[in-house]
């Protein structure tokens, strides 16, 4: 019996105008947040919730904030946020509560 490899070599390819948009909208709104979190000194994930809920992020991003705010002032002490600060997401799916008695999906 003869045993065959294969290497296989993948490449990125680069993100259309659109999707590249997209993603700076997304990186500049997700640091907008993380601003306003970090600048009102919310030290929980609650009153972080509340800050960012009304931005425009997907669910992982905001769970990400809620997260990482808290501690970047308790754990970590930070005094200021780097400008090229990278954005963070869960890793999560979404959990919806399917309910007869109602007409609408909550997550």
């Amino acid at each position: 019996m003869t045993t065959i490899t294969k290497t296989l070599q993948a490449t990125f390819a680069p993100p259309t105008t659109h999707k590249q948009s997209k993603l700076n909208d997304l990186l500049e709104t997700y640091r907008d947040g993380l601003q306003e979190a970090f600048d009102a000194g919310a030290s929980t994930m609650s009153a972080v919730s509340d800050i960012v809920t009304h931005y425009d992020l997907p669910y992982q991003a905001k769970a990400a904030l809620c997260n990482y705010v808290p501690k970047l002032h308790k754990t970590y002490n930070a005094k200021e946020l780097d400008d090229e600060h990278p954005i963070r997401l869960t890793n999560q799916a979404a959990k919806f509560d399917h309910s007869d008695e109602r007409a609408y999906e909550f997550t």
